[in-house]
């Protein structure tokens, strides 16, 4: 017969058996207590565009899709997708629900248990402050640089 033998390594449980060896995660949850909702940081390398201001929800693109998150979320860390964050808090100075949207290149957030969230990305910019005829100019002269390069590839062959 075979013996089981049961040791714990820090949060870890390992199960020996004859055969096979499984490890278990102990399952411990760590809520944010929400007192004063979610302390949120939103940052590039060159500038802090929100320092530590309390809002009501966040929504972004990461790693593993869309999501939508507000105070008392379970933690998390996550690889932030270029897109749209957009913020909501509660504003009395501007008479009610205030929604901000930045654009985000690539970059990552954490979420920690004391309810405060850091988003650091490469760029950040208000949608506002976008000028989209320069945008999609420059990715017009992006396309036909792209196709010069691959006729001159296809060429050389």
């Amino acid at each position: 017969s075979s013996v089981l033998v049961a040791r714990s390594l820090s949060r870890r449980t390992t199960v020996h058996g004859a055969k096979s060896a499984r490890v278990f995660m102990a399952s411990k949850r760590y809520y944010a207590d929400g007192n004063e909702g979610l302390v949120l940081t939103l940052s590039a390398p060159h500038e802090t565009l929100l320092d530590k201001i309390v809002v009501d929800n966040v929504n972004l693109t990461i790693a593993d899709g869309d999501i939508g998150f507000g105070a008392d979320h379970v933690p998390f860390i996550s690889e932030v997708q270029p897109g749209t964050v957009e913020i909501t808090y509660d504003s009395e100075a501007e008479g009610g629900v205030v929604t901000e949207r930045y654009f985000a290149s690539s970059g990552s957030i954490q979420y920690s248990p004391d309810n405060t969230c850091a988003i650091n990305c490469g760029e950040v910019v208000p949608i506002d402050r976008l000028d989209i005829e320069a945008i999609q100019q420059n990715l017009e002269e992006w396309k036909r640089k792209e196709e010069a390069a691959v006729d001159i590839e296809a060429s050389e062959i």
